[in-house]
Order: C-alpha cells, then sequence, then structure tokens
C-alpha cells in the first residue's frame, strides 16, 4: 500500500507575495500560451532563494507546484537533509518526490528553443550538480522500491557523469 502525502508550506508568505507569485505565473502563462513557467532569477522580490528560510522554500515550492522545474530542483536540493545548509524544513521524501518530478519536466521541455539555453546554463550550475549527486543516491538506494523510470535514470548517470563547464 502507498501512501502519498504532500506539506504545503506556501501558506509561510504573506498574501502580498503568495499574490506576486500567482502573478507572476500568470503572466509567464499568457506569454507562453499556458506551455511553460520558468523562474530562474536567483530573488523574487526581496526574497533570496538561495538563502536558507522558510520564505525561500515557501517560494521555491509555490513555483515547483506550477510545475518550474528550475525552483523544483532547488527545492528539492534545500529539503534534502544532509547537505551542509541549514534550511528550516528538512524532507528526504519530499526532497525525492520534487527532485524526480523536476527532472521529468526538464525532459519534456529540453527541447523547447524557447528556453534550452536556460535549461542548459542550470544543468551547468553547482546547485544542479549536487542536486544530480542527490539523485544518483536515490536511485542507488531506491530505484528498485520507487520504480523510476529509466529515461530518468540515464539522464542523471549521463548528467553526473558529465565534467562541469566552468562559466
Amino acid at each position: 500500500m502507498s501512501i502519498y502525502w504532500s506539506v504545503d508550506f506556501t501558506g509561510l508568505l504573506t498574501a502580498d507575495i503568495q499574490r506576486d507569485c500567482e502573478n507572476e505565473f500568470q503572466t509567464q502563462m499568457n506569454k507562453t500560451e499556458g506551455e511553460i513557467f520558468i523562474w530562474a532569477n536567483s530573488h523574487f522580490g526581496s526574497i533570496n532563494l538561495n538563502h536558507p528560510g522558510p520564505a525561500s522554500q515557501a517560494v521555491l515550492q509555490y513555483f515547483a507546484n506550477c510545475s518550474c522545474p528550475i525552483s523544483g530542483v532547488l527545492l528539492a536540493l534545500s529539503l534534502y537533509p544532509y547537505t551542509s545548509d541549514i534550511w528550516p524544513i528538512r524532507s528526504e521524501d519530499m526532497s525525492f518526490k520534487y527532485l524526480f518530478h523536476s527532472i521529468e519536466i526538464i525532459l519534456n521541455i529540453r527541447t523547447d528553443k524557447r528556453i534550452h539555453q536556460l535549461l542548459y546554463q542550470f544543468e551547468q550550475s553547482i546547485k544542479f550538480k549536487q542536486a544530480m549527486h542527490i539523485a544518483t543516491i536515490f536511485i542507488s538506494e531506491r530505484c528498485i522500491s520507487a520504480n523510476i523510470c529509466p529515461e530518468v535514470m540515464m539522464y542523471v548517470r549521463k548528467v553526473h557523469a558529465e565534467p562541469m563547464v566552468l562559466q
């Protein structure tokens, strides 16, 4: 029996920030005819998304729930309990869920010419490489029980094995 659960911590955001997140999502949906939502900036308003804090994680979760693969990978990295950064919300299971969902999104949209370069730059980042290292740990520990898609496993292994391009 599988039990599916989710913890929504976007409620930690003020109503104004939640409205700003929704406005950004709607703006991008209108620009792409509802096809793609990507937030690649390190800040949203005054919130530094790379700084450990509940507001950062809540914005990342909001955007990850809107199918932004970059926010999803960064959220997964922040949720992973065995990193040196101390983020306030930690969950190995949620990290797994967001990481592999985001990888599937990347695989589905990476050839789109509108965002190809942006995704390529993200794939070259240290944060992405850290996330792929975590993905390899998850694959080695949970591969059989989680039924991870072979395409996802091949992508993680390929990206994790590639040397990093310094920018």
